[in-house]
């Protein structure tokens, strides 16, 4: 475990550089915004890259529709972490977070060539991604959850947790109550009912975020 997170790290660092993500900041002038709580404490990788990811939505949207080149960047620089998170995973969840990466790169290049002039078009395209992401991570939170490997649901917990708060903000809602609770310490309660409790609320969530992006889609 100790050396796939290590490689983990690396490539983490490695699709940093590879998306210009620290010469960007600088120019920027944008302050790297830290994790929530517990999840930066815990250091979860997953984590690190769903605060990355966020970091380079939320300068996309900073610099669009007047700088529509550095836009584009800024979304490519974020899909990067989602393609990261895609490489370590199989079957539909590696489908799913693959067509996410692909979805991002097609708005970048419509950005790119003015094609997309809607703020609103930007906002639900990350939640979308953060959807994906969630969604992922709360399908590993079950199955950690039946094989009883409580340290592996704690962690795949938090990234959903992470996922479903920032996709809920690019639509215009906040995370339940009920969800944040468990977010506040430094891990999940040991009692096997209040695990089972906050799979839940995640799960409701996540369901609360995909039916808000459904229903803009429709419209």
């Amino acid at each position: 475990m100790r050396y796939l997170t290590f490689g983990l790290v690396i490539g983490l660092t490695v699709a940093m550089a590879a998306a210009g993500a620290w010469g960007q900041s600088s120019q920027s002038g944008a302050a790297w915004e830290p994790l929530d709580s517990w999840l930066e404490i815990e250091q979860n990788v997953s984590a690190h890259m769903a605060g990355a990811a966020e970091y380079h939505f939320k300068l996309a949207r900073q610099s669009f529709p007047v700088k529509a080149s550095a836009t584009a960047d800024e979304i490519r620089a974020g899909a990067a972490f989602l393609e990261l998170e895609a490489g370590g995973v199989q079957g539909a969840e590696k489908e799913a977070l693959v067509a996410a990466v692909g979805e991002l790169a097609r708005l970048a290049d419509e950005v790119e060539r003015g094609v997309i002039t809607s703020h609103r078009h930007l906002e639900y395209s990350f939640a979308r991604a953060h959807y994906v992401m969630a969604e992922h991570h709360y399908r590993q939170t079950e199955q950690s959850f039946a094989k009883e490997d409580l340290p592996r649901v704690s962690d795949h917990f938090k990234s959903v947790a992470t996922h479903v708060k920032r996709g809920l903000s690019w639509v215009g809602l906040e995370i339940d109550p009920g969800l944040a609770a468990f977010t506040r310490g430094p891990s999940l309660p040991a009692e096997t009912a209040e695990v089972s409790k906050a799979i839940r609320f995640a799960g409701s969530e996540l369901d609360r975020l995909g039916k808000r992006i459904m229903l803009a889609e429709q419209q």
